[in-house]
């Protein structure tokens, strides 16, 4: 279990579902830049696995523990054709003994998306495919019931991973960050930038910060539909999860959570989910020589970190990079995918 749980609330450790899956904690470096009035730290949460990294691996620590409690041998997702979270799930999910069924909707092919698609076959993931996300919620809905129609156990992960539980990992992330400003590694932050598809890491470092006691305000950066990347969201995961370790440890304290305790920036999602922006590719490419990122959501969250403070000159901030860096295998023969993901990706 993080050893931020361990250190402060030790009674979880007994009471908290949980597998070990990420390396903790995850690095924090400093990014100095002429181009950056301010002092730029990024936390490299794209480290959280040599198998596959990004912000899901933390939060299945939770979920994918949940579901051996509860007996189940299959995992059922969905997301856009290049989802993380679907690819991360069939690698760590498989790695687990889990069979991983996935339900696909529609987005912009790019470079990203195509490797990830390849990444899903490759893991032999289960895939179906929807013409719309709503079609993809159905997708995923008759996947579960195919299975317990099969006398099987499936146990369904939503989009984005975000729970009450799964939000639990990065109300653990802040407490982590706050161990690193005590042993020296970075200043209190002012703000945290991070991308905000259904809000569970945003969430969770909301009531992480004011659990930790630090004077950081998180600025989530939308980079989905705002039917679920809005502020009611954050607000909701944030007081679950809240209360759910309220249930767990009655000795933990009432950390209220008011819509007013964080920010949402609206500005750099663009024409959409998934549509990459020239702000999210300047960033992307500001980036490159130090670390990888993408334009679906990273990108977008960088671009609003540099666009923000540059103009503030403010710091220090951090940026919370929820991207993987690790190599994963590439399927080389994509039968499994419709003829017109083929062709899409064959054009790249």
């Amino acid at each position: 279990m993080s050893g931020a749980w361990v250190h402060r609330f030790p009674d979880l450790r007994s009471r908290l579902p949980w597998l070990p899956l990420a390396t903790l904690p995850t690095p924090v470096e400093a990014w100095p830049s002429e181009e950056f009035p301010g002092r730029l730290f990024v936390k490299r949460d794209d480290l959280t696995s040599p198998l596959y990294g990004g912000n899901k691996v933390r939060k299945f620590e939770y979920l994918l523990a949940a579901a051996r409690e509860r007996e189940a041998r299959a995992l059922v997702t969905l997301g856009g054709f290049g989802t993380n979270q679907g690819l991360a799930l069939a690698l760590h999910g498989r790695a687990g003994g889990f069979a991983v069924e996935v339900s696909l909707a529609p987005q912009p092919i790019t470079a990203t998306v195509g490797a990830n698609l390849r990444g899903l076959v490759a893991a032999g993931a289960s895939l179906r495919f929807a013409r719309t996300g709503l079609g993809s919620l159905w997708g995923a809905w008759r996947a579960v019931r195919a299975r317990r129609a099969a006398g099987e156990r499936p146990y369904y992960i939503p989009a984005g991973a975000s729970t009450p539980l799964s939000t639990l990992a990065y109300v653990a992330a802040a407490l982590e960050l706050a161990e690193q400003v005590e042993q020296g590694l970075l200043p209190v932050p002012d703000r945290i930038f991070v991308a905000a598809g259904t809000c569970g890491t945003a969430a969770g470092l909301v009531a992480g910060c004011k659990l930790a006691r630090l004077a950081t305000r998180v600025t989530a950066v939308r980079a989905y539909h705002p039917i679920l990347a809005n502020r009611g969201t954050i607000v909701r995961l944030a007081r679950r999860a809240v209360a759910l370790l309220r249930s767990l440890d009655p000795g933990m304290p009432d950390i209220p959570i008011a819509a007013g305790d964080f920010d949402l920036l609206t500005g750099f999602l663009g024409p959409g989910y998934g549509v990459p922006t020239p702000a999210a590719l300047r960033a992307v490419a500001w980036a490159a020589p130090r670390l990888g990122l993408e334009t679906t959501y990273t990108g977008k969250a960088l671009a609003a970190c540099l666009a923000c403070c540059a103009a503030a000159g403010a710091g220090p901030v951090l940026f919370w990079n929820t991207y993987n860096s690790a190599v994963f295998p590439q399927a080389p023969n994509l039968d499994a995918l419709p003829r017109s993901l083929r062709r899409a990706l064959t054009d790249l």
